[in-house]
């Protein structure tokens, strides 16, 4: 389950400035944002996987080897795109979560 730790020093000093990141810190756990972002993250490890396994296959065919760079480009740029992604939605809900 997770929490926010907070020393007996620091609760004995509570002033605005630090509620206000206690508040910020909670709001992370209500939404939720640790599970979130580590689902956001398999993807492109995923695509990174694709990628590589793709481009260094060992294909012996001419066709196949073709059709294996396709995949391992197409799987590239899904990495790039999402790993661009992932902040993002880390950082403001509103565009993909």
């Amino acid at each position: 389950m997770p929490g926010v730790c907070v020393t007996k020093d620091h609760l004995n000093r509570l002033n605005d400035e630090f509620k206000a990141v206690l508040g910020h810190e909670l709001s992370h756990i209500q939404h939720r944002d640790v599970a979130v972002i580590t689902a956001l993250s398999v993807i492109p490890m995923i695509c990174y996987f694709v990628f590589y396994s793709f481009l260094f296959s060992g294909t012996g065919q001419r066709r196949d080897a073709s059709a294996a760079l396709i995949i391992a480009l197409v799987a590239f740029f899904a990495y790039l795109l999402t790993n661009l992604t992932v902040p993002l939605c880390q950082q403001d809900k509103r565009i993909l979560c």
